[in-house]
């Protein structure tokens, strides 16, 4: 019976043993198990600040882009009127272009009404005093000399010359 309880009480230790190791890889799963616990909840966290900054700067970037676009559509609201502007201001030139180009025409018509700058005038006294005038006024040396204007007024003045005989 002695080695029978020998052999029990062996087997009790090996159970002892057995159990005794157990708990201890039980116990050192548990630690990894809480140290995993820890880390997640450590990233956990850091993920939520990452998403809220990135929703903070997303919201950010979104009324950055709001207000880009409303510059933007004022900025082509001028552009737009800037070029009717432009464009009536076009229209207005050719037409004061085309009403030139017929002055010029007129002007430059062989048959010029011999009374254009000498309107008034009734003698040849009147001639030469009027012819002065316009000398001093359009002579090409003066600031609002032209010479076009001065021949002009030569032709009007031969013209009318010899209407008056002088």
């Amino acid at each position: 019976m002695g080695h029978s309880n020998y052999a029990i009480d062996e087997q009790q230790t090996k159970i002892k043993q057995w159990f005794f190791k157990e708990t201890v890889r039980i116990e050192h799963e548990k630690q990894l198990l809480e140290d995993e616990k820890v880390k997640v909840d450590r990233e956990k966290r850091e993920l939520n600040n990452f998403k809220r900054e990135y929703e903070r700067q997303k919201a950010l970037n979104e009324s950055q882009l709001e207000r880009e676009k409303r510059l933007f559509e004022t900025k082509w609201k001028i552009l737009e009127n800037e070029l009717r502007e432009v464009a009536n201001e076009k229209q207005k030139l050719e037409r004061e272009k085309a009403f030139y180009k017929e002055v010029i025409a007129f002007e430059q018509k062989s048959d010029i009404d011999a009374g254009i700058f000498f309107k008034g005038v009734n003698s040849s006294i009147s001639l030469k005093k009027r012819y002065k005038e316009l000398m001093k006024i359009f002579h090409p040396d003066n600031v609002n000399g032209d010479t076009d204007t001065i021949q002009l007024i030569n032709r009007e003045y031969d013209s009318l010359r010899q209407a008056y005989g002088v």
